[in-house]
């Protein structure tokens, strides 16, 4: 079997700035990432004020071409059971061509910020001209100076989600997944950007079982990756698997592919065929499951850095460093960096808030927490020397 290090590099390669040292080469190497955040928020809208409009997003897609506007016209809609597929979307023509009006997201309860819809009506009932239209406040921050926040994304809790995403959002900003919506008639026209609900459950998942997954393969859990990693012959193996979130936690379990269990989303899909890699079969003997696992791990993990880009910094030292386009990028991208052995995380034995290991002990995110824990540890032990 190959050394896990070297399949990590193999299938997760980032450049020289991005992955040696720490924190400085990721957030301050010649290049700082800011993401905005509405001073006063966000709020959700449903169907009854805003409602995602096709012929306004094609209008946007082709005629601003802006680089970093994100504008996905397809449907949007969540399914637990193919969480890992299509991963990819696509800013082709054909896919806003082939879009069809019954096919979008039009019952969403949509994140805005707060305060945008009420400005944009004000705006346009006074017909104040494009370039003098005023915008809600905010403020930056940076995001990959928080080197725990994929971890706390993936945390947030599904069963009250619209509660969970929006306090997330009040701090963090919104993913940058936004499509523009529109007021429906009888209203002021108004267009504003906003984020679907389905948008966020999908990309907590998202990271959510992969980080589960993660978390398997570093605990060298053979016995359970065995369950859900399958060599169905000495040519094909495949993941299959069911999953479920309580309270913020995903747990992966064995699945037979079959009969699908209520409550839990279903994933089965091919790692490789040996005519599509036939290097993949050279190098894994049949039975292994850990290394699979990692190839699987990093191919999916892959078709999620796509908003990244390269940027040239420190021109006198030739440096090129990896540079996210939005609040999802840089989760992924810590995501990639965590597994990548340059980000070590962890969680509080007391409040379960997940903190970087670097800067904080190995069992408590803070010294408050270190102490509140030994209170709370004292007092429950007097109580039961009382009670005897």
């Amino acid at each position: 079997m190959v050394a896990l290090g070297v399949m990590v590099n193999k299938y997760l390669s980032v450049t020289k700035s991005v992955t040696q040292g720490y924190q400085n080469e990721i957030s301050t190497k010649g290049y700082d990432f800011f993401w905005d955040v509405a001073t006063d928020g966000y709020e959700w809208y449903g169907k009854d004020r805003l409602v995602f409009d096709k012929g306004l997003n094609r209008t946007l897609y082709f005629h601003l071409h802006l680089p970093d506007i994100y504008m996905f016209p397809q449907k949007f809609h969540y399914d637990q059971n193919k969480l890992l597929y299509d991963s990819v979307l696509s800013h082709n023509v054909t896919s806003v061509q082939e879009a069809h009006p019954e096919e979008m997201d039009r019952d969403s309860p949509w994140l805005v910020e707060k305060g945008s819809l009420e400005l944009c009506q004000k705006q346009r009932s006074e017909k104040t001209p494009g370039y003098a239209w005023k915008t809600v406040p905010t403020r930056q921050y940076k995001p990959l100076s928080d080197l725990a926040l994929h971890r706390r994304f993936a945390n947030l809790k599904t069963e009250k989600l619209e509660t969970e995403v929006l306090c997330f959002a009040n701090k963090y900003g919104l993913l940058g997944r936004t499509v523009p919506l529109v007021t429906r008639r009888g209203q002021t026209p108004a267009v504003v950007d906003g984020e679907s609900i389905y948008r966020w459950h999908t990309e907590i998942d998202r990271m959510g079982v992969l980080l589960a997954l993660w978390d398997l393969i570093s605990h060298q859990e053979a016995g359970k990756l065995g369950q859900i990693i399958i060599w169905r012959n000495e040519n094909c193996v495949e993941l299959r698997l069911k999953w479920q979130s309580q309270n913020g936690q995903y747990e992966i379990s064995q699945w037979n592919g079959k009969h699908k269990t209520e409550g839990f989303g279903h994933i089965a899909e091919n790692v490789e065929y040996r005519k599509l890699e036939p290097d993949f079969f050279n190098e894994y003997r049949r039975g292994e499951v850990i290394g699979p696992a990692w190839y699987y791990l990093g191919w999916k993990v892959n078709q999620f850095l796509y908003g990244i880009r390269p940027k040239l910094v420190g021109f006198h030292e030739r440096e090129v460093t990896f540079v996210p386009r939005t609040l999802l990028d840089s989760l992924w991208l810590l995501f990639m960096l965590e597994v990548n052995g340059k980000i070590r995380t962890g969680r509080c034995k007391y409040c379960g808030k997940w903190f970087d290991l670097e800067r904080s002990g190995k069992t408590y995110c803070n010294g408050n927490c270190r102490r509140l824990y030994f209170y709370h540890h004292r007092k429950k032990s007097k109580v039961k020397g009382g009670a005897r």
